[in-house]
């Protein structure tokens, strides 16, 4: 009612809506991944970017000891975002 009644509150600020969609897509655009979405159980911290977040140096759990190894012995693969230099988008691609 509010909504409807005043209008999208914040206009002043210069704030505006942003849906579900327009924020993952903002998410996205700023690098941060989602489970499901980007990552998933086969995926480990050092192939997402993700190895800021663990403290590997004082591993003493079992996951982090094998973050280690695979950090010792190179990593395979890893995510990447593109930025296009073409801003239209690809249909179906």
């Amino acid at each position: 009612m509010f909504y409807e009644r005043d209008g999208s509150p914040g206009g002043d600020l210069g704030l505006a809506d942003a849906g579900h969609y327009a924020i993952n897509s903002l998410r996205l655009e700023k690098g941060y991944r989602a489970w499901g979405a980007e990552l998933s159980r086969t995926d480990t911290p050092l192939e997402a970017g993700l190895a800021f977040a663990h403290c590997l140096e004082q591993a003493v759990h079992w996951a982090a000891r094998l973050l280690l190894k695979q950090k010792k012995a190179g990593v395979n693969r890893r995510l990447a975002i593109f930025i296009l230099a073409d801003p239209e988008p690809m249909l179906g691609g």
